[in-house]
């Protein structure tokens, strides 16, 4: 598109001038999923390394008070073992920044109202974690350092470590409710994937009626074939997502259904590329049947897990 403006000048007639011609780019369906994808991904990266920033505080938090209670260390000492300390709680602070800023970029306009609140509620426990509380503690210890008070500071190493066990406890609590979060999201995407392919087959079969050339009909149903693998795929790995979680969701298993409808879907092909129109026709109606009889069955399956789900989920949350 571009702008042009032309002026007023009544003596030689209005000069013209347009803007440079720009583009705008208008996300389709599918790319929404895939940066959903990413986001989520990158999420979950962030919070393996929060977690790993929490297991190296714990192990600096160990050796500092086995030296100071050994007395080991000199005052330049212990306040370089501090240092990590503070360094590493900072890179878990971090991350935990990021996921948040990461959340922030969701569009909670395409969501559900109970994803929303979600989503929302998972800001608002980010926000519990990353706390004033540590930093307050790491500065009471290098006060108590100067003044050389060891048993002071030992005390406030076992504050931080235990608060720094309650945030630990709280970001395991985090993955799991986003694993979940995710596995929701996959599993709705994966629904409108499918009544998406139910939609091209059908075409596909007025186009058979219509009598439209064999070689136009089998290339689009070699895409549909194409596209129903991505969705085999991403039914696996809603799977394994849905394994790793501490309780795992009630789904249905649709091996059975997948492999039926692959089979339909080759021969198929191999109708139309023996110009076969009339056995083409009837294995193009069994696969729109079983392609939706699939896409009820998951359906179906998302509806149990809701009612199975929705209200420990909302109270869980509701308590962050």
């Amino acid at each position: 598109f571009y702008f042009e403006v032309t002026d007023n000048d009544a003596l030689v007639g209005g000069k013209k001038t347009k803007t440079d011609i720009k583009t705008i780019q208008l996300f389709t369906k599918e790319n929404i999923i895939e940066e959903t994808k990413e986001s989520n991904k990158f999420i979950k990266t962030q919070l393996d390394l929060s977690k790993s920033s929490s297991n190296e505080i714990s192990d600096n938090i160990n050796k500092i008070k086995n030296n100071l209670l050994n007395n080991e260390l000199s005052l330049w000492e212990k306040k370089q073992q501090i240092e990590k300390v503070k360094e590493e709680y900072k890179k878990l602070e971090k991350s935990l920044e990021e996921v948040k800023n990461k959340l922030k970029e969701k569009n909670i306009n395409l969501m559900s109202e109970e994803e929303k609140e979600k989503i929302i509620a998972l800001q608002k426990m980010l926000n519990k974690l990353i706390d004033e509380e540590i930093k307050k503690m790491f500065e009471d210890n290098e006060k108590m350092m100067k003044e050389n008070n060891d048993k002071n500071v030992i005390e406030k190493i076992k504050n931080i470590e235990k608060t720094k066990k309650e945030i630990d406890s709280e970001i395991e609590r985090y993955q799991e409710l986003f694993k979940q979060l995710e596995f929701e999201e996959r599993f709705q995407n994966t629904i409108e994937k499918i009544k998406s392919l139910s939609n091209k087959q059908k075409d596909l079969q007025k186009m058979n009626e219509q009598k439209e050339d064999f070689s136009v009909l089998e290339k689009k149903q070699e895409e549909i074939k194409k596209e129903f693998e991505e969705i085999k795929k991403d039914i696996d790995e809603i799977k394994q997502l849905n394994d790793s979680l501490s309780k795992p969701n009630k789904m249905e298993n649709t091996s059975e259904e997948e492999e039926e409808i692959l089979k339909d879907i080759e021969k198929s092909i191999e109708s139309l590329n023996k110009k076969m129109r009339q056995e083409s026709q009837k294995q193009q109606k069994s696969t729109k049947e079983k392609i939706d009889k699939l896409s009820n069955k998951l359906q179906s399956s998302q509806s149990a897990m809701k009612m199975q789900s929705t209200y420990e989920d909302i109270d869980n949350l509701r308590q962050l």
